[in-house]
C-alpha cells in the first residue's frame, strides 16, 4: 500500500489515483462527494459566537481620547 493509500484510509478518506480523466471524477463523485454529503446533513450546524465587538470599541474610544490629549511640547535639539 502507498503512503498516500495508508494516510487517507487513516483519516476515514479514500486514495484514488488520476490517470483516466473522466472515470475518476466520477469515481470522486460517487465515492467522496455523495459520501460527504450524507454525512454532513447529520452533524448539527454551529455558528462562531464573536466577541470582538467590545474590545474594538473600547480600543477606537481609547484612540480618540489620546487625539485629544495634549502632548508635552518638544524642544528641537
Amino acid at each position: 500500500m502507498r503512503e498516500s493509500q495508508a494516510i487517507a484510509n487513516a483519516t476515514g478518506g479514500f486514495y484514488l489515483h488520476l490517470d483516466n480523466g473522466p472515470a475518476a471524477a466520477k469515481a470522486i463523485i460517487e465515492q467522496g462527494l455523495k459520501k460527504s454529503r450524507s454525512t454532513s446533513s447529520d452533524q448539527a450546524k454551529t455558528f462562531p459566537i464573536e466577541r470582538y465587538e467590545w474590545p474594538l470599541a473600547a480600543g477606537i474610544l481609547l484612540l480618540m481620547a489620546s487625539m485629544f490629549i495634549a502632548n508635552p511640547p518638544r524642544t528641537p535639539r
